[in-house]
C-alpha cells in the first residue's frame, strides 16, 4: 500500500507531496472526469477544481485514503460540473425566449413576454414545475424527481415535452412586422 493512502493528512495540512500526488493519479484521474463530462478541455477544469478542493487549507478533518478522496472528490467536481452546464444548456434552449432590446421595440417585447406568458401557462403544471426546477432552479433530473416524488425519466420527459410545447408556440404565435425606419 502507498504511504501518501494509508497516512491520515492531518486538518488544515496538505497531502505530504502535492507533485508525487499529481504525477501519480493526475493521468487517472483525468481519464475519469472524462468519462462524466465527455470533455478533456472541461476534464482538465474538474481535476484542477479537485485539487484545489484537496489542497484547500482550511479541511476541518483527516483524510485517511488520500487517493479515494481524490476519486470522490473529482467525482463531486465532475457533478458540480455537469449541473452548472445542464443549468446552462437549458437556458440555450429557452434563447428563443430572448427578445433583442435592441432590435425590437417595447411593443414588440411586450408582446413576445405575453406570447411567452401565456404558453407558459398552458403548459400542463407537472410539465412547468419540472421545467422550473431543471432549467431555473438548475436541479438535476435526480433532484427533481426527488421533489416531484416521480421517476427521472418521467422528468426528463415532462421538460423535454415543455420545451417543444414552448417553442411550437412561440413559433406559431403571430408575429408582428416591424416598423421600417
Amino acid at each position: 500500500m502507498n504511504p501518501d493512502e494509508s497516512a491520515p493528512v492531518n486538518p488544515g495540512e496538505p497531502p505530504a507531496d502535492p507533485e508525487r500526488l499529481f504525477r501519480e493519479h493526475n493521468d487517472a484521474l483525468l481519464s475519469y472526469a472524462y468519462a462524466r463530462v465527455r470533455s478533456w478541455a472541461d476534464a482538465k477544469d474538474v481535476v484542477q477544481e479537485a485539487y484545489v478542493r484537496v489542497f484547500d487549507l482550511g479541511r476541518e478533518r483527516p483524510i485517511n485514503h488520500l487517493r479515494a478522496y481524490l476519486y470522490k472528490t473529482v467525482h463531486s467536481c465532475a457533478t458540480d460540473w455537469m449541473r452548472r452546464r445542464s443549468v446552462r444548456e437549458g437556458f440555450a434552449r429557452l434563447e428563443c425566449f430572448h427578445v433583442d432590446s435592441e432590435v425590437s421595440s417595447v411593443e414588440q417585447t411586450w408582446l413576445m413576454r405575453d406570447e411567452i406568458k401565456r404558453a407558459m401557462e398552458a403548459l400542463p403544471p407537472k410539465c412547468r414545475q419540472a421545467l422550473f426546477l431543471v432549467n431555473i432552479r438548475g436541479l438535476s433530473y435526480e433532484e427533481a424527481a426527488e421533489s416531484m416524488q416521480i421517476k427521472a425519466l418521467s422528468v426528463r420527459r415532462l421538460v423535454q415535452r415543455a420545451i417543444e410545447h414552448l417553442y411550437g408556440a412561440l413559433q406559431t404565435a403571430p408575429q408582428q412586422p416591424r416598423s421600417e425606419q
